[in-house]
């Protein structure tokens, strides 16, 4: 390979980026760190050892072939291009976000996608630090609120955004549950002179600020079995983001702590 400050031209650059961006694609990590550090020690790589060393064949041998066959590119210019294109491959994979469907509804079809009831009781479940649960409607039919309780008494934080209706029903429901501490956290906002149709609508559950389910269906019986009702459950930033929103909203005081 030649020196660093050969000259190349913007259509072999091209091609230069459009090969790593292939190995990425078809190569290994495991196989191309291999090939990185046989690179590093001042091992030649030839189609011969590349098929010898890894195991290649077919396209893969013919992409990393090009990439390290390149005249134009030094040994240390194709190890730092090498490490930088790997690193932003695992800053992207570990934030690429995982989506799916839920959907409560009265009749089971072949659609692939999950019952809100399930999807809910999985995400109680799993927790292990934090929940936050935002809500218009709650009843005690669904088994959600024990789900719930148990996950307070495995030292999970449960913070509940509920709506206060005239009667407090919600609130009632709670304290059914909870007649006395440990509770969840309990935030709402009162409805205003200049908002008296003011609710709280959203429906939302966020785990561990890592996973997020935004749904039409209310903690209710028939929203959890009975309705027609679709969300999407999202893994990944968009959790984070979600988590931090209430955050904001109850540090902004538009959102305010109940006592009951």
């Amino acid at each position: 390979m030649v020196s660093l400050d050969e000259k190349i031209t913007n259509k072999e650059r091209r091609e230069i980026v459009g090969n790593l961006i292939t190995v990425l694609d078809l190569v290994p990590e495991k196989i191309l760190n291999e090939i990185r550090e046989r690179l590093e020690s001042g091992e030649e790589m030839t189609p011969i050892s590349l098929k010898k060393i890894a195991g290649l064949s077919d396209q893969k041998l013919e992409s990393m072939t090009l990439l390290l066959d390149n005249k134009k590119v030094s040994r240390e210019t194709l190890l730092l291009s090498l490490d930088v294109a790997m690193t932003i491959l695992k800053r992207t994979e570990k934030e690429r976000e995982s989506i799916d469907l839920s959907w409560t509804g009265p009749i089971q079809f072949s659609v692939e996608g999950r019952s809100t009831q399930s999807l809910v009781e999985e995400m109680i479940k799993n927790a292990k630090k934090s929940i936050v649960i935002t809500g218009y409607s709650i009843t005690e039919e669904t088994g959600i609120l024990e789900l719930l309780e148990s996950a307070m008494k495995r030292g999970v934080e449960v913070t509940m955004i509920v709506h206060m209706d005239d009667e407090n029903k919600n609130i009632r429901i709670l304290s059914k549950m909870w007649p006395s501490p440990p509770r969840p956290t309990i935030y709402s906002r009162e409805r205003g002179k200049d908002d008296v149709y003011f609710k709280i609508h959203a429906k939302m559950i966020v785990v561990d600020s890592a996973d997020l389910l935004v749904t039409s269906a209310n903690l209710t019986y028939h929203g959890m079995s009975n309705n027609f009702e679709v969300g999407v459950r999202i893994r990944g930033n968009t959790a984070r983001k979600a988590h931090m929103l209430v955050d904001e909203l109850v540090k902004s005081k538009y959102l305010e702590e109940k006592t009951w």
